[in-house]
């Protein structure tokens, strides 16, 4: 069978090397949590970027590269053109080594750039410290990455080596912990884990083939999209991206770690997870996208049924004896004015329709609404986001635990996973090119009986509850959410971060303050 997936993945290589040409790709992925991905949402929603963008993640550095400064002069808030300059490459042919860029108004201060005709390479470093959680940890990170581009092809590999000051067996508070494997260093006294990211990525005029491991996202709210939120730690992945006018078709296979890094440590022989995924997007106008997706998660052996490409999975689950999870979702994406854009998000584990609007325990969904509204504060521009979420008890979970929505033991959709709401309110501004603030309010319940886990298996749930099982289960738990960011870059190469973070219907409290090094 393993034989059989390499097969046809081989063949689809095969057939982009046969038809491809000198389509030129820069799909590098920005990073989800650096203000450039909030500046990109601030400009889809201003208009100037095609509202399809906003349907799925991480954004690209194509997207970056076509954005135009809104101002120009010395008072400008506009960071385009810093964010230019920090991410995209120098395509002016040269060769520079461990240079320092002296202002803000050039690219390609790295420790090593290089471009000719064909070929833009870079290699880049970065340090940070800071302290981390409450009570306080010092913290920090180092991390390489490397970036290459020659035509249509487009590689990247970038790797971060995390470390948290730490007293015996205790786990890392630091917000960037995914539940990857991670120990503590008695002699050195800190806890350190690791993240590898990277991606392959291949552009022709019949679409794009990508081989990655990095955070996606599905669907247009950020990092509570209730499908794919991008918050997981990263996965590998083989995407099939096929545009055809208004039309995109997305074919996604991935695999999965069905317990966290350091359970996997402990097993001899970790079961098999898989995810298999299609994504169908249209956009029949410039003022509205939508899409449609099916998504299975299957372990204990690689199913060929789910390789085929636009195969019914739903059909399919159903016909190999009810044993996967299988979820389908509907995103609709829409202009209502000029510099403002609403959507919508459906996501269903299972529904009965005669009982849509009944508390009946099978109606496992999710439903988002949300608005952005790009407009000014003063001089400064100010993305202004009100986004709500439900999602009922249930949702994501199987009977089998390999099979739940999950990878290395931390939820792939709505953070706060089945039986929750949450109503938040976010401010986002650039005061200057250089200072981004971001301050979101809101209000959060979560459920805390059976149903409530990602975990829980419903075939342990009270029947007596089958007709009446309600949004939250058991005692629910809730409070206030308050998410407080701050980035100052201070040179070319230095950069101050800032956040808070308190969800108390979770209770969970975050922090840091970090100093970043970056060349």
């Amino acid at each position: 069978m393993q034989y059989r997936t390499y097969t046809l993945r081989g063949t689809l290589l095969l057939f982009f090397w046969l038809v491809g040409s000198a389509a030129s790709g820069q799909t590098f992925p920005l990073p989800g949590e650096d203000p450039v991905s909030a500046w990109l949402q601030y400009r889809i929603a201003a208009g100037d970027v095609p509202l399809a963008a906003d349907l799925q993640g991480p954004y690209t550095y194509q997207q970056l590269d076509s954005l135009v400064p809104r101002e120009t002069g010395g008072s400008s808030s506009d960071p385009t053109v810093r964010y230019q300059n920090e991410f995209l490459p120098d395509s002016t042919p040269h060769f520079r080594l461990l240079k320092f860029r002296s202002d803000r108004s050039s690219r390609d201060a790295h420790v090593l750039t290089y471009a000719d005709s064909s070929l833009n390479l870079k290699i880049h470093w970065e340090e940070l410290w800071g302290q981390t959680g409450i009570p306080p940890r010092w913290s920090g990170a180092d991390r390489v990455l490397i970036q290459a581009r020659q035509g249509p092809i487009t590689l990247f590999s970038q790797f971060t080596m995390y470390r948290e000051s730490a007293a015996g067996l205790s786990v890392p508070v630091s917000t960037t912990f995914r539940h990857q494997s991670y120990r503590f260093y008695p002699d050195i006294g800190y806890l350190l884990w690791y993240q590898a990211q990277s991606g392959f990525s291949w552009t022709t005029p019949w679409g794009e083939l990508t081989l990655g491991q990095y955070p996606l996202r599905w669907g247009p709210g950020g990092n509570t999209a209730p499908l794919l939120s991008g918050t997981a730690a990263p996965f590998p992945f083989f995407r099939l991206r096929l545009p055809y006018r208004q039309l995109q078709l997305d074919i996604l296979q991935a695999d999965l770690a069905a317990e966290s890094g350091n359970a996997l440590h402990q097993q001899p022989q970790p079961s098999p997870k898989h995810l298999a995924a299609q994504r169908l997007r249209w956009a029949p106008s410039p003022r509205l996208v939508m899409a449609y997706t099916e998504m299975v998660i299957y372990g204990h052996r690689q199913e060929k049924s789910y390789l085929l490409p636009v195969n019914f999975y739903w059909a399919e689950e159903h016909n190999l004896g009810d044993r996967d999870n299988v979820l389908m979702s509907l995103d609709l994406l829409a202009r209502v004015h000029d510099r403002g854009i609403a959507y919508v998000t459906l996501v269903w584990d299972e529904l009965q329709w005669a009982k849509l609007l009944q508390p009946w325990w099978g109606n496992k969904f999710v439903f988002q609404l949300g608005y952005r509204w790009a407009t000014r504060l003063r001089s400064h521009p100010l993305l202004v986001s009100l986004q709500h979420t439900i999602s009922r008890p249930w949702t994501f979970t199987h009977k089998d635990s390999v099979n739940t929505f999950t990878h290395l033991g931390e939820n792939l959709g709505f953070p706060l996973g089945p039986s929750s709401r949450l109503t938040t309110a976010t401010l986002q501004t650039w005061l200057s090119p250089r200072l981004y603030a971001s301050l979101a309010l809101g209000y959060a319940a979560k459920g805390s009986g059976l149903g409530s886990s990602v975990w829980d298996n419903y075939n342990d749930r009270d029947p007596a509850l089958d007709e009446n099982t309600p949004l939250l289960v058991g005692t629910p738990v809730s409070g206030w959410y308050m998410d407080v960011q701050a980035v100052w870059t201070l040179t070319p190469v230095w950069e101050l971060q800032f956040l808070y973070r308190e969800n108390q219907a979770l209770g969970i409290k975050q922090s840091y303050l970090n100093l970043q090094f970056s060349w």
